[in-house]
């Protein structure tokens, strides 16, 4: 994608305690990026080399003979001009003496203040404010552009710690019924030291209840979970009072936010408390009828949204059914991450706490959803075929290869061929098989003018080749929203009903495919642990005979492999035939899973699972993988202040990124912090910022990992690469942990931290191996500048054939 650079001054305010620019410089620039780790971008070169420099009209950018042109602003600051999507516009602020400002801007991609990296705004939600330090004279804010036109506002802060009115995550109460609930509000720290000693306090009728609030940064922000209670209220509004406080920086503020009590059969939001990182998260739900009341389970229909529509705008949508519940995650924002990577484990977070909440039956759990939510659908319904008896894509795109612009490079090069496998699990087409069994509804209007109705044709294609039970309708002359029906359309929610999901008892044949066993493994009785190649497909078909007490089966890619016997009464001398070799067994009891292990001579059992220290099912990579599990960053203070000050940066950067696009609530700690107390960090990855000089818990933690990032030097076994301006991400096992992982986000000096702050870890679609080491070639010249990136083997060592350069 072609990049532009704007520059535009301030030399007036609409009102004096407001700045707004009045006129850009814009200038071509070249920056491309996209779906991938890879980018390249000579305006952030520059800033990574620390050789910016404020730019004047007409003059060219180094390298370019493209020079900056004046263009007005508009009469509210804002400018709409073609160079902003993709492009960069600088604005200088002057200012009389040090001070806090709140910078509101919308339609950027990020913005640097002053050289530091801060959350952008593309999708315009007007939600995102954040404080910032301007120093005395020239300050510089380099906006990179959005989707659209820029429009900034910096305007002085209402105290030294705000309370956001806006972008609560709240619950509805119901009516006549007391209790507790969760709820998320935005605390900004408008302070140039951190908030480490706030109290929440969120009172509702009488009813009080208190939590510390995490360390904010400085001038940082983040949006606090917490608990509240409620005494038994009729139907109609209500008032929860949240008061901040901090003795530290003599703060107290004070805001009111505003909740409807519902009837109970009424469409609601309902909150729960993330496991990816403690946030405040919620869903839509419509409760199931019980008139008549039944014996049986109800169902549940777990129904995905569109992109820029709510959860509960999903639920609204649907009538209520006496036969299931339907329920609508977020996605984690409206936009979200197109449910992949974190839109898919809150999709799967909202679907085993509902289960468990509302008791349904398993069997009768379904997967539906519209347009993004659509591509959801299939996304998530091939990858995890064991959990849905039927799944129904309504206006759905098939893949992000398909439709939603990522590419795949033609591998002409190691470094492509890794990066294609990376990319892998996005692969709809190559999982579709594991839907043979399940019931599949395709619907589409032939006159969609957004997701082209040959997405679904692609769709009933592919399916009349192998598929004995799906149904496919074209609703003539309908575009991309024809109205709740497009979503609540009976002919699918009839068909749904009339699919439940196969006992695993009954399942006597398996034919399940992965491309990454750390995202997927299982189907029924059988499950996948590590593959030979990872990234690559791998596949198992299986047939079992319980009656003849024996298994059957091929594997492809499969290292690893667990059975278990779903309920089958025999449970004594089974034989299994794997890969054309017998292995006899002598106990298959429920519950009590065989483990297989391929040598070189052939398979053999284990009596016990597999090394605690090897890779698992959800402890395994990729990288974005381990980025859940309440995870925490720790930034490393040992080094020289600039380091230490860009590692800062970086986490601060990454935990806005997160809360604006995934309503994340990322906890920033120091390394210093992990070492006093590891204790207090049990049960929860770690994400650690800096190098083994200056993070004092990445060198207590990474002894015996295979690649190493230090002061000056990155190495891996057989080689090493040295300067101050390296960068490298991966992940590693925890240590005395198997279910826990460590994200390691480092650079070799202030230079390579820079380089690894805008790292597209964030953007669904953006696939990682498991380590990826690159320097600033990359910014110029894509790949070449990727020094190593691969998968380590399956005990976590390092494997030349599973890297770019063996």
């Amino acid at each position: 994608m072609l990049s532009l650079l704007l520059l535009f001054t301030s030399q007036s305010a609409p009102k004096p305690e407001t700045l707004t620019p009045t006129e850009y410089l814009v200038i071509a620039a070249g920056a491309r990026a996209g779906r991938t780790p890879v980018r390249t971008d000579p305006v952030e070169a520059l800033i990574v080399s620390g050789q910016w420099q404020t730019p004047e009209a007409g003059q060219k950018l180094p390298g370019t003979q493209t020079a900056w042109e004046k263009v007005a602003a508009g009469k509210d600051g804002s400018i709409s001009h073609r160079a902003l999507r993709g492009g960069y516009a600088l604005w200088k602020v002057e200012s009389p003496t040090p001070r806090t400002m709140v910078l509101e801007a919308r339609g950027h991609g990020l913005v640097y203040v002053n050289g530091q990296p801060r959350a952008g705004d593309p999708y315009g939600h007007g939600y995102l404010a954040i404080p910032v330090q301007l120093k005395q004279g020239l300050n510089q804010f380099l906006f990179a552009g959005g989707r659209g036109a820029i429009t900034p506002t910096l305007r002085p802060p209402t105290g030294v710690v705000e309370i956001a009115p806006s972008d609560a995550t709240l619950p509805d109460l119901v009516e006549n019924r007391q209790g507790s609930e969760i709820a998320g509000v935005v605390v900004r720290n408008c302070s140039p030291a951190p908030l480490a000693d706030a109290l929440l306090t969120a009172t509702l009728q009488g009813a009080t209840r208190s939590v510390k609030i995490p360390p904010v940064p400085a001038h940082g922000l983040f949006k606090v979970p917490f608990q509240f209670d409620h005494p038994s209220l009729p139907k109609g509004p209500a008032k929860l009072e949240v008061t901040v406080t901090s003795a530290a920086l003599q703060a107290r503020e004070t805001a009111t936010f505003p909740l409807e009590v519902k009837p109970p059969q009424a469409t609601r939001k309902s909150t729960f408390q993330s496991g990816i990182e403690g946030s405040a998260q919620y869903y839509g739900f419509v409760p199931a009828t019980t008139n008549p009341p039944s014996a049986e389970k109800p169902g549940l229909i777990l129904s995905l949204h569109g992109a820029g529509v709510e959860g509960i705008g999903q639920a609204a949508t649907y009538s209520p059914k006496p036969w299931a519940h339907v329920v609508a995650p977020t996605n984690r924002r409206a936009f979200g991450f197109d449910w992949e990577d974190w839109g898919r484990m809150d999709a799967l977070e909202v679907l085993d706490l509902n289960q468990k909440k509302l008791d349904t039956d398993p069997a009768k759990t379904w997967l539906t959803g519209h347009s993004m939510g659509g591509h959801g659908t299939w996304h998530i319904g091939v990858t995890f075929p064991d959990r849905f008896g039927a799944i129904a894509p309504s206006a759905g795109w098939i893949s992000m290869f398909s439709y939603a612009g990522a590419k795949r490079a033609e591998p002409r090069s190691p470094v492509e061929q890794i990066l294609n496998r990376a990319s892998n699990p996005s692969d709809t087409l190559g999982l579709v098989r594991n839907i043979a069994n399940r019931g599949v509804y395709i619907l589409h209007g032939d006159a969609d003018d957004n997701v082209p109705v040959d997405q679904a044709r692609t769709m009933r294609s592919t399916l009349a080749d192998f598929h004995p039970d799906f149904a496919y309708h074209e609703q003539p002359g309908a575009g991309h929203w024809w109205g709740n029906a497009c979503v609540d359309w009976p002919p699918l929610t009839r068909f749904l009903s009339e699919h439940p999901r196969p006992a695993p008892e009954a399942s006597l044949s398996i034919d399940f495919r992965t491309f990454h066993p750390g995202i997927s493994s299982r189907m029924a009785w059988a499950e996948i642990h590590t593959q030979a190649q990872w990234g690559q497909l791998s596949s198992i078909q299986l047939k079992a005979d319980p009656a003849g007490k024996k298994i059957t089966g091929t594997t492809a890619n499969v290292t690893r492999l667990a059975l278990r016997n779903p309920g089958w009464p025999q449970t004594a001398n089974w034989s299994l035939s794997l890969d054309s070799q017998t292995i006899p067994l002598t106990a298959f009891e429920k519950n009590q899973p065989i483990h297989l292990v391929r040598a070189a001579d052939g398979w053999k059992t284990q009596q016990t699972p597999p090394p605690a220290d090897s890779k698992k099912p959800g402890r395994a990579g990729p990288l974005k993988e381990a980025l859940r599990r309440n995870m925490v960053y720790l930034v490393g203070t040992a080094g020289p202040d600039e380091e230490t000050q860009a590692n800062w940066q970086k986490a601060r950067y990454d935990a806005e990124v997160f809360y604006y696009r995934g309503n994340g609530a990322i906890e920033i700690r120091t390394d210093t912090d992990w070492l006093q107390n590891p204790a207090a960090f049990k049960g929860r990855n770690l994400v650690l910022v800096g190098n083994e000089d200056n993070n004092q818990a990445m060198a207590a933690l990474l002894k015996t990992s295979p690649l190493r990032v230090r002061r000056g030097k990155i190495e891996w076994p057989g080689k090493s690469a040295e300067g101050p301006n390296l960068a490298a991400v991966f992940v590693r096992p925890m240590p005395d942990d198997p279910d826990g992982s460590i994200v390691i986000q480092a650079g070799t000096g202030p230079e390579g931290i820079r380089l690894n702050q805008r790292i597209s870890l964030w953007l669904s679609g953006s696939s990682f191996p498991d380590f990826f080491v690159y320097n600033p070639t990359m910014l110029q010249k894509g790949p070449e500048g990727i020094l190593t990136t691969g998968y380590f083997d399956s005990n976590w060592q390092w494997s030349p054939d599973q890297t770019n350069n063996p």
